[in-house]
């Protein structure tokens, strides 16, 4: 564990050893090791001087960050309530006879890790899956073969599409029918010239009297915390976007920041 040790503390090293820079900390462990284990958050939280609890409670919370050896591709299928309806069980069966093991171990020769996940924001283009974190639609049982020949090959690529064993592997819009929100008549930077022409205070009070709120469930007055944040300690200040499809079946926020992200800033 000596080199491991020496690796983790060249890393808190890096990032000065800052608690509030943790998860990139992790990430770049994670990187290098492969894993986070026990050891491994005990020697970060002693390098950074926090509680080893926060490390951990932070490591068990991501679904990317695997406390056990993974395999060099981890292939995280979908298993949300609308996968399962359009035949993710069938597709799940493939995997496991081609890789070799169940879902939830990785392959003898260490290749390959079968994981499932929760909703991915592919529901409509289902069965999906991460192949590393690349995206992979509209699978099936067929697919399955081609697909981990090539990750054993060391030539998947989700981009490559039919080339890589997959029948189709592109993220779609797939949008039906279009709205006030998508694809709506629209002049590109009105908004943003408008609050430019305000002061911070004035741009404020124009977003409380709207009472917009966050769409998550706590639903937060969004006013009120741009107020928090401009008057937070410090020179820089960040707003943060949370485009996460956390509901299944749901993939608003994809389709707005892959086809309209001017929206997102207006």
């Amino acid at each position: 564990m000596g080199k491991e040790v020496a690796s983790i503390n060249a890393i808190a090293e890096k990032y000065g050893k800052d608690r509030h820079r943790l998860m990139d900390m992790v990430r770049e462990i994670q990187e290098e090791l492969g894993y986070i284990s026990e050891a491994t958050i005990k020697a970060l939280a002693d390098a950074i001087g926090i509680h080893r609890v926060e490390v951990r409670d932070m490591v068990s919370f991501y679904h990317f960050l695997a406390r056990e050896p993974v395999g060099k591709t981890v292939i995280r299928l979908c298993s949300a309530t609308v996968e399962k309806l359009h035949g993710m069980a069938e597709v799940a069966q493939a995997f496991e006879k081609a890789v070799g093991v169940p879902f939830g171990q990785t392959s003898k020769d260490g290749k390959i890790t079968l994981e499932y996940t929760p909703c991915i924001g592919m529901s409509d283009q289902a069965p999906s899956a991460l192949i590393n974190g690349s995206v992979a639609t509209n699978l099936t049982p067929s697919d399955v073969g081609k697909l981990v020949d090539s990750i054993k090959k060391g030539d998947f690529s989700p981009m490559k599409g039919v080339d890589s064993g997959l029948s189709g592997s592109r993220v779609e819009s797939n949008l039906q029918k279009t709205g006030p929100v998508i694809f709506a008549p629209m002049e590109h930077g009105a908004g943003i010239r408008a609050a430019i022409n305000k002061s911070p205070e004035e741009v404020i009070e124009e977003i409380n009297r709207s009472r917009l709120r966050g769409r998550g469930g706590a639903g937060f007055p969004t006013a009120m915390k741009w107020s928090f944040c401009r008057k937070a300690k410090g020179e820089s200040h960040y707003v943060i976007c949370n485009a996460d499809e956390g509901e299944p079946g749901t993939f608003k926020d994809r389709v707005i920041l892959t086809e309209q992200a001017d929206l997102l800033f207006e």
